[in-house]
């Protein structure tokens, strides 16, 4: 086993794309997880050149074993509150951190760490919702005392069900009969209800729409995103929405788009990556009704998961109806003296952060932002 460093800053586009040109081998059946839908071809080549623009250091950490590679991990290099951080290369894109191809062992992960403090004097390698069925969960399971943050990624178990129309009865008439008559109303005043999946570059328009709205409900709600902000992460999204394995579900009411999913798909896989809809539809819970749609298309397509990502909330739970989600763990593995202190304080400071979010009343977060 031998751990390499492929600078992306410096490698020429001939080798990088000789070493992106062996993912397919290691993107086979038998190495796709649930959270390698974020490690998707278009996603790394996108994220490297907008970490680029944004003064961080793309690299790949590459795994050998009798010469051939067998891990790849797309890492990217920055500075946060004056620490040298190495972290997923399409963070904050990414809800989920994983190797690309076999699981990374213990003793590469060590190597990796050692490197990167020799080679760009890294003080912590930082993790994000590592699952338990992730490549990276061989290494850190024997670095327990790196864990920072614990959280939970619901999910629909689609092969759970025998059709779309089983899935739907755990709804209850009730609520099966509100969102019918919602339907109805909707179609009655504003016309008549389609839906679409959009692939390649036919998606990028409809995206670039959603993440309009998006902006729209973070503005209102006194929120922010580092991802739908106009920058660099969000164009790399846009960017990466052309690859086939990224699909948008649209809801269209009278040929114009009302709500939209962007999301991600690897093997049988399926993550809603981003949910969006025009506010003048609300009272018609358009979201909702696009979520059902694209269950449905899922069931079709022979998908197995539908993935809500991390973190659990009410409106989620809905959907899995008592289903227990995956537990997440987030890691920082500290290198140094100031990568411990960071550790600390993002094991104790984002907990803090968020309560105290929490407790500000939205007029006040929207004033605030």
């Amino acid at each position: 086993m031998r751990v390499e460093i492929l600078d992306l800053a410096k490698s020429d586009r001939v080798a990088l794309d000789a070493h992106l040109g062996e993912m397919p081998s290691l993107y086979e059946m038998r190495w796709l997880r649930p959270s390698t839908v974020f490690q998707q071809p278009s996603m790394i080549i996108a994220c490297a050149e907008k970490a680029r623009q944004s003064g961080h250091k793309p690299v790949i950490a590459l795994v050998r074993h009798g010469g051939q590679i067998e891990t790849m991990w797309p890492l990217k290099i920055k500075r946060q509150l004056g620490v040298a951080i190495a972290t997923d290369l399409a963070s904050p894109i990414t809800q989920y951190s994983d190797v690309i191809g076999k699981p990374l062992a213990a003793e590469a992960l060590a190597d990796l760490g050692a490197q990167l403090r020799a080679a760009y004097a890294i003080d912590a390698l930082q993790t994000r919702n590592v699952r338990g069925d992730s490549g990276l969960m061989p290494a850190f399971a024997e670095r327990p005392g790196s864990i920072v943050a614990r959280s939970d990624a619901p999910y629909i178990d689609l092969a759970g069900y025998r059709d779309f129309a089983e899935y739907s009865t755990r709804f209850g008439k009730n609520t099966t009969r509100n969102r019918r008559q919602r339907r109805n109303n909707l179609q009655r005043l504003h016309g008549y209800i389609d839906f679409r999946v959009l692939r390649g570059a036919e998606a990028q328009p409809a995206l670039r729409t959603a993440l309009e709205w998006k902006r729209m409900w973070l503005k209102q709600n006194g929120l922010f995103s580092r991802v739908f902000d106009r920058g660099v992460n969000e164009s790399a999204l846009i960017n990466s929405a052309a690859h086939p394995s990224v699909c948008l579900s649209v809801l269209s009411v009278a040929g114009r788009p009302a709500a939209i999913e962007m999301g991600l798909i690897a093997g049988d896989h399926y993550a809603a990556y981003l949910g969006a809809f025009d506010a003048k539809f609300a009272e018609f819970s358009v979201g909702q009704e696009q979520m059902l749609r694209t269950i449905e298309w899922c069931m079709q397509q022979g998908l197995q998961r539908y993935d809500l990502l991390p973190p659990s909330a009410d409106y989620k739970m809905q959907w899995v109806r008592g289903q227990t989600p995956d537990p997440v763990v987030d890691h920082c593995l500290a290198l140094s003296a100031a990568g411990r202190a960071y550790a600390l304080l993002q094991r104790h400071g984002k907990t803090n952060a968020r309560r105290a979010l929490a407790a500000i009343p939205r007029s006040l977060r929207r004033f605030m932002t």
